[in-house]
């Protein structure tokens, strides 16, 4: 994906935030975005989430049953420990489902503009990051319990070590926020705005890249920072770690491995096409999917294992479900929106909605 693509959906999505407030609507397309639990596959794509088969990919359910033209859902769909599921939608409507009906426990109205990153689910709370700049803290029954405001829109999902939340923000600020609410008990400024979260790693770093072409190491008790790294160009995704090593993509599709501890560049490798989804890192493999519609399979020293051609626009993250490698598609001639392949690349198989 060049860098003018990326700018028109942000620009669309930006427009559609300006738009609804104004009390005018702008659906631009989304991607798929995948979460697997258990036996089950749930898609969050357009204007319905999905509910698969994880073994043939065959539909279980879908929500809503008809097409709403004022809905498209961009992140992908949690689960909470309570057993729901839960979406946010372009239409300024935050839904909890049911996983095994697709039927709606509740819904939250009060927000009148666009959730657009996934929520992230404690045992205690749903936080919600939404476009107009708002991270709401929410019970289980979909009440809003508090509020933090940030200086621009929130799209990224925020993490926790249990104490805190950290929030990465369009503002190009990384927030250290109590779980409580309140003000930030630090933040540190970076050199561009960051679309998705920071990965935090056992020892308590914060690893986040921005728009500011670069990835950066934050200790998560003190704000300090501990390094950072140029990239080629703007690093969308988060990144994601594996033994000591933090990979990275950037829209230029370089993939980097990082040395954890120093930042230290391992090796890089051109995909040979744009990445805005993250690396998956599973067992001693790293995948990644490239707009260009290619899946690669890469080892831990940098050399290609294979290279699977999916077609279409793969814009999200792979996501690991057993032996699958799930990749979500755009703009696939067959009318696919997601593909199961094997550990070898071998398509399994995908499923394409039917009207």
């Amino acid at each position: 994906m060049k860098k003018n693509k990326l700018l028109t959906i942000i620009f669309l999505l930006a427009f559609g935030v300006l738009l609804s407030a104004c009390g005018t609507r702008v659906m631009p397309s989304s991607w798929p975005g995948i979460t697997v639990d258990g036996d089950t596959v749930y898609v969050a794509y357009n204007p319905h989430v999905y509910a698969l088969r994880l073994d043939n990919g065959r539909e279980i359910w879908r929500f809503p049953n008809e097409p709403d033209n004022s809905l498209t859902i961009f992140a992908a769909p949690v689960m909470t420990e309570d057993g729901q599921l839960l979406a946010g939608g372009y239409n300024h409507i935050f839904y909890s489902l049911d996983p095994d009906t697709g039927q709606e426990n509740w819904r939250n109205e009060d927000v009148d503009n666009l959730w657009i990153g996934s929520p992230l689910v404690t045992e205690e709370r749903i936080y919600a990051p939404n476009a107009n700049h708002t991270l709401y803290a929410l019970d289980f029954d979909g009440d809003i319990i508090w509020e933090y405001e940030s200086g621009d829109p929130l799209w990224a999902t925020p993490v926790t070590d249990g104490d805190t939340l950290y929030l990465a923000a369009m503002d190009h600020n990384l927030y250290a926020l109590p779980f409580g609410g309140g003000d930030p008990r630090w933040l540190v400024p970076l050199n561009g705005a960051m679309v998705n979260g920071p990965v935090l790693s056992p020892d308590g770093v914060l690893y986040v890249g921005s728009f500011g072409n670069e990835v950066v190491a934050v200790d998560s008790q003190t704000g300090k920072l501990l390094w950072e790294v140029p990239t080629e160009d703007w690093v969308w995704a988060s990144p994601s770690l594996g033994e000591d090593v933090v990979y990275v993509a950037d829209i230029s599709g370089m993939l980097y491995a990082l040395d954890a501890t120093s930042g230290d560049e391992i090796w890089s490798l051109d995909a040979g096409s744009n990445i805005t989804g993250s690396p998956l890192v599973h067992e001693d493999t790293i995948y990644i999917a490239t707009e260009g519609g290619d899946v690669l399979a890469v080892d831990t020293t940098g050399k290609r294992i294979w290279t699977e051609a999916i077609g279409g626009r793969l814009l999200s993250s792979p996501v690991a479900a057993e032996d699958l490698i799930l990749i979500g598609i755009v703009e696939a001639e067959s009318g696919a929106v997601i593909v199961a392949l094997d550990l070898n690349g071998v398509q399994q198989w995908a499923f394409a909605p039917e009207n």
